[in-house]
């Protein structure tokens, strides 16, 4: 449960990113990247919170390789 928290919110970070500046190239306010910027930092708490094991940054390399090896278990 939490390698698919921390992989759903480093996802909607990524994916923030890119709205933001589709958005500032439209001339636009980028409210919906910033909201999704917002959403994708709290899953990455929640699942370092949800956690058993103490959090530590390799957590998040850890839980993409899990999900690209197909072990990735709730």
């Amino acid at each position: 449960m939490t390698d698919l928290l921390l992989i759903a919110g480093t996802a909607l970070c990524a994916l923030s990113v890119l709205m933001a500046a589709v958005a500032v190239a439209r001339t636009e306010a980028p409210r919906s990247a910033a909201a999704m910027l917002v959403l994708g930092i709290l899953l990455i708490f929640l699942g370092a919170f949800l956690s058993p094991d103490p959090f530590v940054v390799q957590d998040i390399p850890a839980a993409w390789r899990h999900l690209m090896a197909g072990t990735l278990s709730l």
